[in-house]
């Protein structure tokens, strides 16, 4: 892969969400599905945390459309229970730190991309609060995706805050496929 701007092309239908047809929304879900699948690795340490970290920040600070640049961002990284990179960038405030809480919480709970729920819920005509969960706690927001080893154990989450959603979840996307091209 060579850079943010040509993934953001190959998926530029989670770019369209918003205002896609059934038939658009039912390929987005399946796409995010087998991207799912794609993102599983033989094994995640704190050194693959810090690493998908740094590369996370530089892609946010040098790779982003001129729509999403400048904008503050909290990006969080998670094994198991431990929290092994948090970086809060200038701007940022407390309210990205609930966001992250939100939609790792849905991650943990469903193991998919917290974009990849919203998706689902998007086809299906339904809410949150639709399948008895509370948006105080829960977030169906892009930016949180599962770390899942190739086993299908979950280890962890990468989370991103700050981005519109399209963009909070193709960035940890790409940043993810990249880590594991480099394993």
């Amino acid at each position: 892969m060579s850079d943010l701007s040509e993934y953001a092309v190959q998926h530029q239908n989670l770019l369209n969400f918003a205002t896609a047809s059934k038939d658009e929304l039912s390929q987005i879900v399946q796409d995010l599905n087998a991207q799912s699948l794609r993102l599983r690795f033989p094994s995640f340490s704190f050194t693959d945390a810090h690493h998908l970290g740094q590369e996370l920040l530089r892609t946010i600070q040098t790779e982003l459309p001129s729509n999403e640049q400048n904008k503050p961002v909290v990006i969080d990284i998670q094994l198991g229970a431990m929290c092994v990179y948090h970086l809060a960038q200038p701007g940022t405030n407390p309210d990205n730190d609930t966001w992250i809480a939100r939609k790792r919480a849905l991650v943990s709970r469903f193991q998919v991309p917290s974009f990849a729920y919203g998706r689902q819920l998007q086809l299906a005509g339904k809410t949150l609060a639709d399948k008895g969960l509370s948006e105080a706690e829960y977030a169906a927001h892009g930016g949180c995706v599962p770390i899942v080893l190739e086993s299908g154990v979950c280890v962890g989450t990468v989370t991103v805050s700050g981005l519109s959603q399209a963009w909070d979840h193709l960035v940890v996307g790409y940043c993810m496929e990249e880590l594991k091209l480099s394993k």
